[in-house]
């Protein structure tokens, strides 16, 4: 199992080496490390936050922890954004990673084509932020549709999975239809086995149609309706 979320974060750190025996004993196997933030968007008191101590960090982290790739935390609204792109898409990095906490998606355009011209990917957050400042109106989904014009950047966001996610909940607990009782919910209506395999497909189904209308949305054009 691969898991593409995770956050290096301030002080006591695991080293690489036993960071990669608990994960492999949790069952995954490799995934994403997102360095630590920028100053921009929180303060770590004591952490050296400079653009070239965290990628730095990050890359040597994931260099001792195989099958891990590192992902670097990029504020794209900073004077030197493309510089720092640039200069850490040549360290080797595998890809970068934007939270819109202060701005707007859109804001940060310019260092989203430079990334592009990387040809490494590029991770946003969208929906909900819980870091304790009203800072979700900077995520919302279609603030990022801007993205599908900017020419060769691959980008995903993080908010298809949570979706799926409640389609798999709310399916079970209002369709109770199934012969394989888990067990009865505090209504009294019984939890079955085929309730949460159909709402798990019901859920993939779901972000299919999404997936499929973004594809549909960049590849047929205005001019292509005769």
């Amino acid at each position: 199992m691969q898991d593409l979320h995770i956050h290096m974060v301030a002080g006591g750190q695991d080293t690489p080496e036993v960071f990669k025996q608990k994960t492999i004993a949790g069952g995954v196997s490799g995934g994403a490390v997102f360095s630590i933030v920028p100053e921009s968007y929180r303060v770590e008191p004591g952490v050296d936050q400079r653009w070239q101590a965290r990628a730095e960090q990050i890359i040597e982290f994931c260099s001792r922890a195989p099958g891990f790739r590192p992902v670097f935390f990029i504020d794209p609204t900073v004077s030197d954004a493309i510089e720092q792109v640039h200069a850490i898409a040549e360290m080797g990095i595998a890809g970068f990673k934007v939270i819109c906490n202060h701005f707007y998606p859109v804001e940060g355009l310019k260092t989203y084509q430079a990334i592009a011209e990387t040809g490494l990917p590029l991770i946003f957050h969208s929906g909900v932020l819980y870091n304790r400042q009203p800072s979700s109106d900077f995520n919302r989904p279609m603030s990022y549709e801007f993205l599908m014009d900017v020419k060769g950047l691959r980008f995903s966001l993080a908010f298809i999975l949570p979706m799926m996610i409640l389609a798999a909940i709310v399916n079970p607990a209002f369709n109770h239809e199934g012969a394989t009782i888990i067990e009865y919910l505090p209504s009294g209506n019984p939890l079955t086995l085929e309730s949460i395999v159909y709402g798990v497909a019901a859920s993939a189904m779901m972000a299919a149609v999404v997936l499929w209308f973004t594809c549909f949305n960049e590849v047929i054009t205005t001019d292509k309706f005769v």
